[in-house]
């Protein structure tokens, strides 16, 4: 299957696997997130569950300097409450709306 970024891109070649929304269930409707569960109709005829996360959009810019080094930042973070781990990250932003 083709990629969009293919110079030979041809929307039509995706149709066949659109899914159609029969019901939408709102779990949680946060301020920043929304848990949404889907039950959708399968190309084939059949239905399927899909879990979504739907959030209010965010930005990342990743800094690069002139001799091509990333600027991420350091941080110390606890996983699961059992142990701590240094992560390198991206800084990002919520977008306001």
């Amino acid at each position: 299957m083709r990629s969009y970024k293919d110079p030979d891109y041809r929307p039509e070649e995706f149709e066949r696997l659109r899914e159609t929304r029969l019901a939408e269930q709102d779990i949680f409707h946060g301020q920043i997130l929304h848990l949404r569960k889907d039950t959708v109709r399968l190309p084939n005829g059949g239905t399927a569950p899909r879990e979504l996360i739907v959030h209010v959009g965010a930005v990342c810019i990743v800094p690069v300097t002139e001799d091509g080094h990333k600027a991420l930042s350091r941080e110390w973070q606890v996983k699961h409450l059992s142990r701590e781990e240094k992560l390198a990250l991206l800084r990002d932003g919520k977008r306001e709306i």
